[in-house]
């Protein structure tokens, strides 16, 4: 399996994205980021 490089930008925007969901519910915020990871491993 190829190896996935996140760009610096899209590391930076999963970061604010877990920050803003964080605010609610660190927990679905730890699990959507996780989500984020896993999904290009799929394709």
């Amino acid at each position: 399996m190829d190896r996935i490089i996140w760009a610096p930008s899209a590391v930076e925007d999963l970061q604010e994205i877990f920050d803003y969901i964080a605010r609610d519910s660190a927990n679905y915020a730890s699990e959507l980021i996780e989500v984020f990871l896993l999904v290009p491993k799929k394709l």
